[in-house]
């Protein structure tokens, strides 16, 4: 498992001269436009908690196993993955909850919206799976521009979501 993480992220780092470019555009950004990019950073999470609450109300207690369980996972992922990315554990609380002193690489706070989100997506009707994309697509925007999360780690976060989800949908059968 050691060395399928060390490999993973031996591919998803960031070489400083291919992402500099991107950073330079998204720093470009005017800075009267960073209440539009927070509220799409936030509408990520938002969008995923709202789900899980729906489901917990109607009772499909099946759908909030597996949300949580993949909630659970992709912060434990992306721990691990800042962990192994910098070389020193991350403030814990900082990390799951996404605050300004939250690691870049990756964004720990997307890829727990991301993996409730794609865990709970089988069980919505299409216009809702598809409201959750939109919602997941400006919500990396959002990070990327907002929360100063690096677009390698951005990626990074979408790929511990989708794992996370897939892997607690998985076992949840």
């Amino acid at each position: 498992a050691s060395a399928s993480l060390r490999a993973g992220a031996a591919i998803v780092l960031p070489r400083p001269l291919d992402a500099k470019s991107l950073q330079r555009f998204l720093a470009s950004v005017p800075g009267w436009l960073d209440p539009v990019w927070g509220f799409l950073s936030d509408l990520t999470w938002l969008f995923a908690l709202s789900l899980i609450v729906v489901a917990l109300v109607r009772g499909r207690f099946v759908v909030v196993a597996q949300a949580v369980g993949s909630l659970v996972l992709a912060a434990v992922l992306g721990i691990a993955v800042v962990r192994f990315a910098v070389g020193t554990w991350p403030d814990i609380s900082d990390a799951v909850i996404g605050t300004a002193a939250a690691p870049p690489f990756p964004n720990v706070r997307l890829a727990e919206a991301t993996a409730v989100i794609v865990a709970v997506a089988p069980h919505l009707v299409r216009p809702w799976r598809r409201l959750g994309h939109w919602v997941v697509a400006l919500g990396v925007f959002g990070s990327m521009i907002v929360a100063g999360s690096t677009p390698f780690g951005t990626v990074a976060a979408l790929l511990i979501g989708v794992a996370a989800a897939a892997a607690a949908r998985l076992a949840g059968g």
